[in-house]
């Protein structure tokens, strides 16, 4: 079976998650990846010191093949354009896994069998900011991808 990545990514207020990708073809291997939600909001925080946010997400996975899922986080833009915030004030964890760094992937789920019922794979996000008194006031987005991988 060839190896057939995608990597799905959907910018949001304060996070992203995935929506979903498939193949039509049904002789053809695919993994479907959803999330409940377009947009987490992990709340307002201001002020010095460290900063520790989460939230918890359930990924439903259906795929007619094997698979292996991946996760990386990039950071935290201004939604005016005003800032960037430093990935050395990100400390990033997904599933447990230290995610820092944005382009870091880390494993998040596999299967060896097809999965044609689904099944729910959690992904936890945490992630802790300092110094945001140095960064201007307002909303910043973030993106968490998900990297889908079929095949053994």
């Amino acid at each position: 079976m060839r190896n057939l990545a995608k990597i799905v990514a959907a910018g949001i207020v304060l996070l992203a998650t995935v929506g979903s990708v498939s193949a039509a073809d049904a002789w053809k291997p695919f993994v479907e990846v959803t999330l409940p939600h377009d947009v987490v909001d992990l709340g307002c925080e201001w002020g010095p010191g460290v900063k520790r946010l989460a939230a918890r997400l359930c990924a439903h996975v259906v795929s007619n093949c094997p698979y292996h899922l991946a996760a990386s986080f990039q950071g935290f833009r201004h939604a005016g354009g005003k800032a960037v915030m430093s990935p050395a004030d990100l400390r990033v964890a997904i599933n447990g896994h230290d995610a820092s760094g944005g382009a870091k992937k880390v494993p998040i789920a596999s299967s060896r069998k097809p999965t044609p019922g689904g099944v729910d794979v959690p992904v936890n996000l945490r992630v802790a900011v300092k110094g945001l008194e140095y960064y201007p006031a307002g909303q910043y987005n973030g993106i968490l991808r998900i990297t889908v991988m079929a095949g053994p």
